[in-house]
């Protein structure tokens, strides 16, 4: 099949950068140094019915089809705290705000 028949609003959804967020456990090796296993979910909630045996981090992802990941950003909660921006300066959309917040109650 040629790419010719594929539609412009095909190639617009193909080329568009696109961000996500997932929430991750990080469990560290013995001497906290390095990332022994890494448990992705969709929902704080989730994560926390598997209990935490780690880091709690909320990963940001921009990418596209065409061009795969080309940026990840990290926000690590450190000591019960949810940052308001991300390591790479991305503010911290209000809605994980919101779910943090309901989830430590």
């Amino acid at each position: 099949m040629s790419y010719q028949n594929y539609s412009p609003e095909f190639w617009k959804k193909f080329n568009a950068m696109q961000t996500a967020y997932e929430w991750v456990l990080e469990e560290m090796d013995e001497n906290g140094e390095d990332i022994k296993e890494l448990w992705f979910y969709d929902t704080l909630a989730e994560l926390r019915e598997d209990g935490e045996i780690g880091e709690t981090v909320l990963y940001r992802n921009r990418g596209s089809e065409a061009e795969g990941l080309q940026d990840r950003q990290l926000a690590y909660v450190i000591d019960g705290v949810l940052p308001e921006e991300f390591d790479g300066g991305a503010k911290m959309p209000k809605r994980f705000q919101a779910e943090f917040k309901k989830a430590n109650g």
